[in-house]
């Protein structure tokens, strides 16, 4: 299961990014996409092989407290998926 996220990681694109974020009622600033986007590509993979790892407190000041906390519930639900 893992690889087949690895490769939709290779192939995504920041319309998917914004997409997924929409539906999950996340309302994305450009500089947040732009952010979350860069993050994703370039470090998805690592927190698909290491969940328990990724702490998104450190990236607290990039986004909005209401984006923040939406992304951080989001993430707590799909980490237990990846454990």
């Amino acid at each position: 299961m893992n690889n087949i996220i690895k490769a939709y990681i290779r192939n995504l694109s920041i319309d998917d990014v914004r997409s997924f974020a929409d539906r999950k009622g996340i309302i994305l600033t450009d500089d947040e996409l732009a952010y979350a986007f860069s993050y994703i590509k370039n470090n998805g993979e690592e927190m698909i092989d290491k969940p328990n790892s990724f702490d998104l407190s450190d990236h607290k000041s990039v986004f909005s407290n209401e984006n923040y906390e939406k992304i951080n519930k989001l993430l707590k639900e799909y980490i237990r998926y990846l454990k």
